[in-house]
């Protein structure tokens, strides 16, 4: 979604009204601040950093433990 379609704003994102669960690594392509952001702009989301990965998360680390932002 950071390079191409969909390209979606934070303010459509708000519109999202299911359960959503962000996850992230700590060397993500998607940066903690815009991660955050989307969390932010989605009503009751969940944003998980998973430590040592990057964007190829969850495939690389399934059973690797995540934290809370």
């Amino acid at each position: 979604m950071v390079f191409a379609e969909p390209n979606w704003s934070l303010a459509k994102l708000g519109v999202v009204h299911a359960s959503v669960l962000l996850l992230n690594g700590d060397h993500e392509l998607v940066l903690l601040p815009y991660a955050t952001a989307m969390k932010n702009a989605i009503p009751g989301s969940r944003l998980e950093i998973v430590k040592g990965n990057g964007h190829e998360l969850p495939p690389a680390s399934p059973a690797r433990r995540i934290r809370s932002c």
